[in-house]
Order: structure tokens, then sequence, then C-alpha cells
């Protein structure tokens, strides 16, 4: 997008180049103007078409697997759909909750998908926070909380004063990541084989534990093959419990 922008801006200068530069007619502004104008459009249309093709990609992909989705959600339909999830938004820093979230999926067995995206800052300083979460029903009560994410100071900060830290008992566990929340719950669900099964985790990921779901969360968008892939490891994971 921003290749579209600059090769415009150049455009429009080589073009005002050419010119005389006195002139201020509308023609004048036309040369100088038009070509940056056309390449922020162009963009606009280009980021708008990939988005859409993202979105598809995801409906098809899960669709497949017998998800039903709602990629423009109205605000009555985030609200209700979030409602299971109001813990997240300070576990897992999704902030305003369901104003967010971005698209929403279910499926037939009640497991839900969706985005969660915020921006932050202004010009040069924007930062487009996402994240992709999966949630599948469970048995884990509400005053029994966990929280599981690769270890980082600025989530760790977030989360210190929520719960004590627990220590699982192995060090190369224990370095890689930052387990938060009820000691008992961290041991029943972080038994040897899932510690095993997240050693191989990408450093965005997340778990949630409580409020009678599991969630996993990925902090990045994805198109259809990735969510397909991050949604089968997160469902062979809890299905081992």
């Amino acid at each position: 997008m921003l290749l579209i922008v600059f090769s415009s801006i150049v455009v429009g200068l080589g073009l005002g180049s050419t010119v005389d530069k006195t002139r201020t007619d509308p023609g004048m502004l036309a040369i100088f103007f038009g070509p940056p104008l056309v390449g922020v459009i162009l963009a606009i249309v280009a980021s708008t078409y990939r988005q859409k093709g993202r979105l598809a990609s995801i409906s098809h992909k899960m669709g497949e697997h017998g998800y039903s989705f709602d990629l423009d959600p109205s605000p009555e339909s985030k609200a209700e759909f979030f409602a299971p999830f109001f813990h997240l938004t300070g576990w897992s820093g999704l902030r305003d909750g369901a104003v967010n979230v971005k698209w929403i999926g279910t499926s037939p067995d009640g497991v839900r998908l969706f985005e969660h995206e915020f921006i932050t800052g202004s010009g040069k300083t924007t930062q487009v926070h996402t994240q992709t979460i999966v949630a599948f029903p469970s048995d884990y009560p509400a005053d029994h909380g966990l929280c599981v994410f690769r270890a980082g100071w600025a989530k760790t900060r977030q989360l210190k004063s929520w719960a004590p830290e627990v220590d699982v008992g192995e060090p190369s566990f224990d370095k890689n990541w930052s387990v938060k929340g009820s000691q008992d719950l961290a041991f029943r669900f972080l038994r040897s084989d899932v510690r095993e099964a997240l050693a191989d985790s990408p450093k965005g990921e997340s778990w949630h534990l409580g409020y009678g779901w599991i969630c996993c969360s990925y902090n990045a968008p994805m198109n259809g093959n990735g969510i397909q892939r991050f949604v089968a490891r997160a469902d062979a994971i809890v299905r081992s419990l």
C-alpha cells in the first residue's frame, strides 16, 4: 500500500517539475495533487480487497468444519457473543471488549472463534493490536482462573496484581512460559504432554482458562489456512485433557 502511495507522489512531483510553477489554476493543482490522491484511493481499494479475501478464506476453510460466521456483526451480536468472555478484556488485553470484535464464528458443538482489534497511538506511532481467539466450552469454574503465556515483561506487568506466578517445576517450561492464577488448575492443565505440545507454540500464543471456557489466543490476524491450523492444534490439546 505504501508503495502505491509513494509511486504516485513521485509521479506527481515529476509532472509538476515540467510545468510553469507560477500557475494556480485547477489544472495545475490537478497535476500536483491528482496522482497522490489517486494513489491513496488505490491503496484503500487494494487493502479492502485483501481484507475481504482474507475473511472469505476464513469463512470457507472453517465452513468446511461446520462453522457458521458473521463477518460483519452488529453491536448487539458482538455484545451477545462476547458476554461469556468478559474476563478476557483484562486477562488477554482485549481493550473495550465486544466493541472491538471484528467477526465471529461458532461450531456445531459450541466452539467459538473470533477476532479482536484495536488501535493505539496516532500518525507514525500508530499500532494495530489484533488477536485471534478460539474458545472451547469446559468445566473450569470462574473462581479458578489461569493464564498461560510466553514470558514477556508487558504481559507479566499487566497481570502482576491479578494473581501469583505458578512454578510448574520444569525449568525449560518455566523459563519460556509465564503461568499466573490457580496452582491447582495449573497442574491440572499443564500435564507433561500439554507442556510438550506448548513447547512448539509460536511466540504470540496464550491460554486462558476459567468461567467455563478454555481460550487460546494468538496475537495476529490470520487467513483461512492459518486459522485452520491454529484451531486444529488448539483442539488437539483440549481434547487430550
